[in-house]
């Protein structure tokens, strides 16, 4: 087979067998930095800086601090363990290490210098008698630091805590990530990156989109991110479902999303900057924080925290491109001195976009309290209450269902005579001769917009005006049925036609069926901004909404006891979230169609024959979660240098004994979604009578449509080339609020076939969900869920041999309860779903318990060793092995077959090497990280498919509506078709044990009505019924921290990962093969609702959906590329500089091409994807730059300003997601434009 070749508007290529490797000039790049570094960092040691000192001989506590005053050190010790000890006078220049040897020669005490964040430890000699010797103490640390008013601070750090105050630029003082108690970064086998508050603000990142794209091995949605996070649906890709939650999705390792977690308690909540000081990354499982969580890992926020030591106050405000604005303001009191602080921060945003309607507002306030009653005991209380409202822009551009009107002919239609007629040259000679009866491969559909087939629409020809109505009707008709079961003579009609999708162009137009590909074609995006400007506009304009809203409260009471050889720390987490959305345009209905009827459906002529226009039922859904969790955490700190001076004593070392009890609750009302709008009780009271199957609200008919037409008619131009200049809709008309409609109406069927009843004007009810909660009248299949969840675990950490070898162990043990709401429960004449708390009890599904062993070594160099390697050199070597899972509502196969859950697991290696005292550190990493059980979230929808397709079947064939009634157009054969399909179906479902488990597993009930009618209602089961995949990832990180000197500031990272796909969906796959011969074999021709769609062309295209994913196994996940770099630099001039108070700053991002598709082949097994052959899209790089100055505008006051200019040169640039089979682009996401912000912050 040839190679395929792509269009030559694609930006991809194909690769071949074997990819090249196209990494060389990065890895080069990369060494020659790294040179040219260690000679800057290396000169700069060599002139290490001389302070004068004038510190008299005193008490050690008292000089360390004077020591630390006038040179600006950060100094770190146990106030126990310095008591009694003197130092010596110094007096003269001397460096910091030559100047805290002399000051401590002889006391007895030693201070070491930690590699990575430059702070001094002091801490007892060993083997050293002194007077009044003291117990050494690592817990609680005091920390010397000079003030903005020059007097000396020290204040206790808890081992239950990491201080921003620690970290040093880029570098981090500790985690908690690895122990929950604080630890070094060197020792934590784990891969662990700490974000400070220094790197987020130098990028000008304030939430999880804007900083995620940034760091190592991350992927983020949103605006802002590198992730599109679409999900690959049968003949489009779905970007709503992301843009329906109150958080960015995030991948890790391109494995799986993160567990977001806030002070290491699990969060729903979006993240902000304007109350964390700090975000650490914790890469694959770590079941040593959460047996249950994602196997992806955990992104933590920190919370900020009142400061005992002084009052601080920081206001800053922020101008941007397109309008944007924000405030915060962070206000730190002491109430009493060392005693008891108060702390508020609050934020104030409306942040705007290049798309005209959109913008994201945010309203937050946050307040912290710290008391310390007793020097070992602290009591921390918080609790915010947040407000966001949205339009978020749309991340892809519009689906394109009308420019290949003219090459298919310009076809048009009239629903009276139920006729085509050609304006056009037809594309081929298929074409010439359609009837637009929507049989099978027809181009043309029924209806008019994707949903505006058999329920009423509601019709606005001005874009600009929410007023509706229909030229030539009556005065007040707003709303017609654009299809309705009625009969002429001599033949039927449905009523209006349309275009069919831009899949069905592509397929008609690479050789229809007969073509290996036809079922791998997706919908056709429009690319042309001259026929529409996506980049500015949206086509719903303001008619969308997207909000959330959340209270929390934190409370952690910390004791430490003997000295900081023990401590129990117990907190109690609440949260509040509620959000959803409101979408006018949603899903595949994100198009621009055409109006190809020269009629009206009551004959009359159709004003707007020829005009582009926008139509959707809409979707509205309201969600929330509330979760409560309290945790006891204890350790115990042995170490046996305390009691022996001994080789045996530094040879066993310190251990840490940590012990963890967590019980959290989750409780959560989800899916209560429905349309924006239904028609009224009385409408469906009038179909009642006819069609009792079809009016309940959770299928179309009661839906109420809402088109909008968006330019001229377009009926006179020659070709597409010279469509240009349509907008999208710009009053709030798609959601405008109503109460009643006027309708041009037609109750079907017609007793007469030769003479059918006239259509009528009638007023009806409208059922609208204008709030923020969905109404009972509209909701689909509510449900709620609780899960109660017990975990214990015992961490132990120990530091052999002085410290050289750090071993990490931690057992686990977690009880997990989980409930769900099993059915709805709906009103029994009208079919209404309920949302009543007494209808949606959560009945328990799963009662299980899980164990889990994680262990990690660190191999440190031994400091003998150590200081006599070149260039202050040191080295370790890293091992982990760590595993976890994560249980959610139980989950079943089509089988009905209880599911485990997800399981993740991480071993890893790799190493840690430092520079010149620690002013350069790399780390690689070498992972290996699993996913199981996971899932799949692209086959949600063909699982729905299947079980409603096939519950409407029975209604169907009970009612005898699968053979269209007394259609006089129907011949002896067609009838003589259908019979024998009929029979199929009844013999099949009469003895299939497929059959009877598809009724088991939905719930299939079957109900006949007072007039006779039979219907069946199920319990879709939307994502309690799943199909699952594996994923495996591989790679290398590579990490480096560079302080070349005290202004510069350097953070590079780099990810080589491979995430393939494996073991996707068996028993979905047996199932469907099962159904395959008689669904769309011997039962297919059984007409669906009345129409000329069949069971065979609905099956087939959910059956080829399924197929298509099967096929992706083998293959990389979606949008993973291979390497991914980012750096980071922050130069300040300093004071003796003739720039001083000035920073500037800079950064580049950049991806490696991706995988976006597979060409097709046929052999023997059929059709399928060429995994070895992808299609790549190109390689995205992205640059930043900012400029700041700062400076005392009085003793007290100081101000900050900083220039942020992100993505240099971007503007208009679509990215590809997804491939054709041909390698033309089926999906693309924006990329985010060129944006600046100007910030101005105000400290005192």
């Amino acid at each position: 087979m040839s190679q395929p070749q792509c269009l030559p508007r694609s930006a991809c290529t194909v690769s071949p067998a074997v990819r090249p490797h196209r990494f060389p000039w990065l890895r080069l790049g990369f060494l020659v930095l790294c040179g040219a570094l260690a000679t800057v960092v290396a000169r700069a040691q060599s002139v290490e800086k001389k302070f004068g000192f004038n510190v008299p001989a005193a008490a050690a506590d008292v000089a360390l601090r004077q020591f630390a005053t006038q040179s600006g050190a950060e100094i770190l010790f146990a106030t126990r363990a310095v008591a009694g000890a003197r130092a010596n006078e110094l007096r003269g220049e001397f460096t910091l290490r030559d100047g805290i040897s002399r000051l401590l020669a002889g006391s007895g005490l030693e201070a070491q210098q930690d590699a990575r964040s430059g702070t001094w430890t002091v801490s007892v000699v060993p083997n050293v008698d002194r007077a009044a010797p003291a117990k050494k103490s690592d817990r609680p640390l005091e920390k010397a630091i000079t003030t903005s008013t020059g007097e000396p601070e020290t204040f206790v750090l808890s081992p239950f805590e990491v201080s921003a105050e620690l970290d040093k630029g880029y570098r981090a003082g500790g985690t908690l990530a690895g122990t929950r108690l604080r630890s070094d970064l060197r020792d934590i086998a784990a891969s662990v990156s700490v974000i400070t508050k220094d790197f987020m603000n130098d990028i000008g990142a304030s939430d999880l989109s804007s900083l995620l794209n940034y760091t190592l091995g991350t992927e983020v949605t949103g605006v802002s991110g590198n992730l599109s996070g679409a999900q690959a649906q049968s003949a489009f890709y779905d970007f709503d479902s992301i843009m329906r939650q109150p958080s960015p999705a995030t991948r890790i390792r391109g494995l799986s999303s993160a567990d977001t977690t806030r002070d290491f308690f699990l969060t729903d909540t979006p993240m902000d900057s304007y109350n964390v000081e700090r975000v650490d990354i914790n890469r694959g499982a770590n079941s040593m924080l959460f047996g249950l969580g994602s196997p992806g890992g955990i992104v933590n926020s920190t919370t900020v925290r009142a400061k005992l030591g002084r009052d601080e106050t920081t206001v800053s405000t922020q101008v941007g491109r397109f309008g944007s604005q924000r405030e915060t303001l962070d206000w730190n009191k002491v109430l009493i001195k060392d005693r008891l602080a108060l702390r508020i921060a609050a934020l104030h945003a409306d942040r705007r976009f290049q798309q005209e309607f959109t913008f994201g507002r945010d309203r937050r306030a946050f307040g912290t309290l710290t008391w310390r009653p007793f020097k070992d005991t602290t009591l921390r209380v918080n609790a915010e209450k947040s407000r966001v409202d949205e339009n978020r822009p749309q991340t892809r551009p519009p689906y394109d269902q009308f420019t290949f009107w003219w090459a298919y002919g310009k076809p048009t239609f009239d629903p009276v005579t139920n006729k085509g007629v050609m304006l056009g040259t037809p594309l081929n000679a298929s074409m010439a001769g359609i009837t637009a009866t929507g049989s099978a491969g027809s181009v043309l559909s029924t209806g008019l917009g994707r949903s505006f087939t058999t329920n009423m629409g509601i019709v606005y020809e001005n874009p600009n005006s929410d007023v509706a109505g229909i030229t030539g009707l009556p005065a007040g008709t707003n709303a017609f049925e654009a299809v309705n079961e009625r009969l002429l003579a001599g033949g039927g009609t449905g009523g209006m036609r349309q275009l069919r999708e831009g899949q069905v162009y592509l397929q008609f137009l690479n050789g229809g069926s007969a073509n290996p590909a036809f079922a791998f074609w997706r919908d056709l995006p429009l690319t042309d901004t001259s026929v529409f400007n996506y980049f500015d506009h949206t086509l719903e304009g303001p008619n969308k909404h997207e909000w959330s809203e959340w209270n929390s409260f934190n409370a952690t009471l910390e004791q430490t006891l003997f000295d900081g050889l023990a401590g129990v720390e117990l907190s109690y987490d609440r949260q509040n979230l509620d959000y959803g959305s409101l979408q006018s345009l949603a899903g595949r209905n994100y198009t621009i169609n055409i109006d190809i009827n020269t009629k009206l459906p009551n004959g009359a002529v159709n004003p707007n024959f020829g005009r582009p226009f926008v139509e959707n039922t809409g979707w509205a859904n309201s969600a929330g979660s509330n979760r409560e969790a309290a945790r006891a955490t204890a350790y115990l700190d042995i170490d046996a240098r305390r009691y022996s001076k001994s080789l045996w004593a530094k040879a066993v070392g310190r251990h840490t004994l940590t012990a963890n009890y967590t019980n959290q609750e989750f409780r959560g009302y989800s899916a209560f979604s429905g349309r924006a709008a239904l028609t009224g009780l009385d409408y469906w009271e009038a179909e009642n009578a006819t069609v009792p199957t079809s009016v309940l609200s959770s299928n179309g008919r009661r839906s109420l449509s809402r088109i909008a037409y968006i330019g001229p008619s377009l009926a006179n131009l020659s070709s597409a080339s010279q469509v240009s200049g349509l907008g999208g809709v710009t009053a709030g008309s798609l959601l405008q609020p109503l109460s009643s409609l006027n309708a041009l109406y037609y109750q079907s069927p017609a007793t007469n076939a030769g003479a059918p009843a006239p259509f009528t004007y009638r007023t009806f009810g409208v059922i609208q969900n204008k709030g923020e909660l969905v109404t009972e009248t509209t909701a689909f299949t509510p449900s709620r869920v609780r899960q109660v969840f017990e975990s214990e675990s015992a961490i132990l950490q120990s530091r052999w041999f002085d410290g050289c070898l750090v071993s990490t162990l931690g057992v686990r043990r977690d009880a997990y309860r989980t409930y769900a709401t099993s059915s709805v429960v709906t009103d029994p004449v009208t079919g209404i779903a309920s949302t009543q708390p007494q209808d949606l009890v959560p009945l328990k599904q799963l009662d299980d318990t899980a164990s889990t062993f994680s262990y990690g070594l660190v191999l440190h160099t031994p400091r003998t060793v150590q200081r006599r390697l070149p260039l202050g050199a040191d080295l370790s070597l890293t091992y982990n092995n760590s595993d976890n899972f994560r249980p959610t509502a139980q989950r079943f196969t089509i089988y009905n077959e209880r599911i485990d859950p997800e399981t993740g697991k991480t071993h890893e290696y790799g190493a840690l090497m430092t520079l010149f005292d620690g002013r350069l550190e790399l780390r690689a990493t070498h992972y290996e990280s699993s996913s199981s059980l996971a899932t799949n979230a692209n086959l949600r929808s063909s699982l729905a498919q299947i079980a409603v397709l096939g519950s409407q079947m029975i209604g169907m064939v009970a009612n005898s509506t699968w053979n269209n009634g007394t259609d006089p157009s129907m011949t002896p054969t067609q009838q003589a078709t259908l019979q024998a399909a009929n029979s199929a179906w009844q013999t099949w479902t009469a003895s299939s044990p497929d059959w009877a488990q598809f009724l088991k597993t939905f719930n299939v009930r079957v109900t006949t009505a007072a007039n006779g009618a039979v219907s069946a209602v199920i319990d879709q089961r939307t994502d309690q019924v799943v199909a699952t995949s594996d994923v495996v990832s591989k790679g290398w990180e590579y990490e480096m921290v560079i302080n070349p000197t005290r202004q510069w500031r350097i953070a590079v990272n780099a990810a080589r990962q491979d995430a393939v796909r494996t073991h996707t969906a068996a028993d979905l796959a047996y199932f469907m093969a099962q159904l395959d011969p008689i669904w769309a074999g011997t039962a297919g021709d059984l007409r669906y609702d009345n129409t000329t769609s069949t069971l065979r062309t609905n099956f087939t295209g959910i059956y080829a959906a399924v197929k298509r994913e099967l096929q992706l196994d083998g293959g990389s996940s979606p949008e993973v590329r291979k390497w991914r770099f980012n750096a980071v630099t922050n130069y300040t001039f300093s004071n003796e500089s003739r720039l001083r108070g000035w920073s500037v700053g800079a950064s580049v991002r950049w991806q490696d091409r991706v995988a976006i598709g597979y060409p097709v082949v046929s052999d023997s097994i059929g059709a399928h994807y060429d995994t070895a052959r992808p299609y790549f899209g190109p390689e995205e790089v992205n640059y930043d730059a900012w400029l700041g100055y700062g400076r005392k505008l009085s003793k007290k006051v100081r101000w900050q300003a900083q220039l942020n200019v992100r993505n240099l040169g971007v503007q208009n640039k679509l990215i590809p997601i997804a491939a054709q089979p041909d390698g033309s682009i089926a999906a693309y996401r924006i990329a985010e434009p060129v944006v600046w912000t100007l910030t101005n912050t105000f400290k005192f």
